[in-house]
């Protein structure tokens, strides 16, 4: 029987079973809450920014809060889940949209929700990138074509915020 992560004719030890688990369990990501509301202009696509405070977790600084804060950079080449979820205001016309893209251009990772009238609505998508470890950057971005400008909710928790993560699966 093979095992992930195992070599051939490795020995399965308790020694090696927990190398496994650990790697698992202690994958790098990033993981950012925006802290405060962030107006997205009509019809125009735009980059979500996790500023100061918008961090909860960044093992390994590839996201900046004072530089290209809608960018996270890994430094490890490889691949990559992504997972954004974003939570828009209230409004009654239009729809809303969210992208994840890789250096500023979408891979097919977009999701749609018409309005719903007097409820904001929450869209979320995932996708898995691959990643060069030194140029690429991954971003969240939104769209929406209420009308006029519309927010996308912050409020600077993992519960209740529009939230983007970025997490290192391997090689």
């Amino acid at each position: 029987m093979a095992y992930a992560n195992v070599a051939a004719g490795e020995p399965i030890y308790a020694s090696t079973i927990n190398r496994i688990i650990n790697r698992q369990l202690n994958r790098p990501m990033t993981r950012l809450a925006l802290t405060a509301n962030q107006n997205l202009a009509n019809s125009s696509l735009t980059p979500i920014t996790f500023t100061a405070g918008s961090e909860i977790r960044d093992d390994r600084n590839w996201h900046s809060e004072l530089v290209n804060t809608s960018r996270v950079t890994p430094d490890l080449a490889g691949r990559y889940l992504t997972v954004a979820n974003v939570y828009f205001a209230a409004s009654s016309s239009g729809d809303r949209r969210i992208y994840i893209e890789r250096n500023g251009v979408s891979n097919g990772n977009w999701g749609r929700q018409i309005a719903n009238g007097a409820n904001g609505l929450n869209i979320v998508v995932s996708g898995v990138w691959e990643v060069n470890g030194t140029t690429d950057y991954l971003e969240c971005y939104g769209f929406q074509s209420s009308g006029g400008t519309l927010a996308v909710q912050g409020s600077g928790d993992s519960t209740f915020s529009t939230m983007f993560e970025v997490i290192y699966l391997g090689e």
